[in-house]
C-alpha cells in the first residue's frame, strides 16, 4: 500500500461544527488503518480555517475563495498536484467518510494494477473513487459543475463512451439551465473517456458517512438532480468564472453579476434551508406564482438585458457549431480508416 494515498477536500461555508467532528472521525479511522491522507481546506476571504490545527503541516493545504461557490472537484484537482510523487495511485472522497474494512485501501491499489478506475462503494451519493495519478495530470475531475454533481459527471464520462445515449435526461438538466456548462461537459467527456476507455471496477465495501451535506451528495432521484441543477441558472462562465488550469483555484469575477438572491446564497453554502429542509424550485423562488406574458418595454436596462441574452445565445450557437465540427472530424477519421 506504499503507492496509494487518500485526498479529500474540506468545505464549510455554512460554519457547521459537525463537519469538523466528521473530519476527526475520518482522520481517526484512516490513521488506525495506516492509510496516508492529504487534506485541502477551502474557505472564504475573511473567514478562518477550521481544521488546520487538527492536521500536520505535511498533509494539510488550503485555498481562499472570494465567493462561497462549490468548488469541490476543483479542490481535489489542486490537491492531487501537491501529494508526494511516490503516491502513484490517488483515492478521492469526502472527509467525513469511514470505511469499515481495514484492507480496503490495499484492495483499491491491487485493483488499480489491472484497471484505470475504481469506484469505492456502489452508491454515487457517497463513497469514493480512485485512479492513477497521471489522470489528474492530464484530465482531472470535471470542475465546472457548481451544484454538487461534478463527481457523477466525471464517473459517467469515464465509463460511458457516448453520454448522449442513455443519459439524455440527466444531460437535459444542463442543456436547459446552462448551455455553456452543457457543452463543457461534452468536451470533457471525450477527453475523459479517451483516458479511461470505460475500464473500471467497483469495490464493494461498507461505507459510512458522518454528516449528509446536501450540497455534496448526489440525489438519487431525477427530481433531486433537477433541484440542484437550478444552482447553475445564474452562472455565466465567460463573465463570472476565471480558470487557470486544473491545478489552480477557480476564481470568481464580477460577483455582483451573479445576481444570487440571499436564499440562493444559503443554498450554495449548505444546500438546505434554515429549518433543515432541502431547497426545492418553489422555495428557491425559481418558479413564478403566476406566469404572465411580459409586455414590451422601452426601459433601457431591459433593452440591455435583451441584448445580452441575444449575445449569449449567439455564443451558445457557436459552441454548438464547434461540437458539430468535432463530430464531423471524428466521422471523417473513421471513414478514412475504413478506406485504408
Amino acid at each position: 500500500m506504499n503507492d496509494v494515498a487518500v485526498i479529500a477536500p474540506f468545505l464549510d461555508f455554512d460554519n457547521n461544527p459537525l463537519r469538523a467532528k466528521g473530519f476527526l472521525q475520518f482522520k481517526k479511522r484512516l490513521e488506525q488503518q495506516g492509510v496516508p491522507f492529504y487534506i485541502i481546506e477551502i474557505f472564504s476571504e475573511g473567514d478562518s480555517p477550521k481544521i488546520k490545527n487538527l492536521c500536520s503541516k505535511d498533509n494539510y493545504f488550503n485555498e481562499i475563495v472570494y465567493f462561497p461557490i462549490w468548488v469541490r472537484e476543483n479542490a481535489i484537482n489542486i490537491l492531487s498536484s501537491k501529494v508526494p510523487s511516490k503516491y502513484t495511485k490517488l483515492i478521492w472522497m469526502d472527509c467525513d467518510i469511514t470505511i469499515k474494512e481495514n484492507d480496503w485501501a490495499d484492495n483499491v491499489s491491487s485493483l488499480l494494477d489491472n484497471h484505470k478506475l475504481v469506484k469505492i462503494g456502489e452508491s454515487m451519493s457517497w463513497g469514493g473513487m480512485a485512479a492513477h495519478r497521471d489522470f489528474f495530470e492530464s484530465v482531472g475531475l470535471f470542475d465546472l459543475d457548481f451544484c454538487g454533481m461534478g463527481d457523477y459527471i466525471s464517473y459517467l464520462s469515464a465509463t460511458k463512451e457516448d453520454l448522449l445515449r442513455g443519459e439524455e435526461e440527466f444531460l437535459d438538466l444542463y442543456r436547459s439551465v446552462n448551455l455553456e456548462i452543457y457543452f463543457k461537459i461534452l468536451s470533457y467527456r471525450k477527453r475523459s473517456f479517451e483516458y479511461f476507455q470505460g475500464d473500471y471496477k467497483i469495490l464493494n465495501v461498507n461505507v459510512e458517512k458522518f454528516i449528509s451535506n446536501q450540497n455534496m451528495l448526489l440525489p438519487e432521484s431525477q427530481e433531486g438532480r433537477e433541484q440542484k441543477s437550478l444552482l447553475l441558472k445564474y452562472i455565466d462562465l465567460e463573465s463570472n468564472i476565471t480558470t487557470e488550469g486544473i491545478h489552480s483555484i477557480i476564481k470568481i469575477k464580477n460577483v455582483h453579476d451573479l445576481k444570487y438572491p440571499k436564499i440562493f446564497m444559503n443554498y450554495l453554502r449548505s444546500g438546505v434551508t434554515e429549518e433543515g429542509e432541502i431547497y426545492t424550485p418553489d422555495n428557491l423562488g425559481l418558479i413564478p406564482k403566476h406566469d404572465k406574458p411580459k409586455e414590451a418595454s422601452d426601459n433601457p436596462k431591459e433593452a440591455s438585458d435583451k441584448t445580452k441574452n441575444i449575445i449569449r445565445e449567439l455564443r451558445n450557437l457557436k459552441l454548438a457549431q464547434f461540437e458539430i465540427r468535432q463530430k464531423e472530424t471524428e466521422v471523417l477519421k473513421i471513414v478514412e480508416n475504413q478506406n485504408n
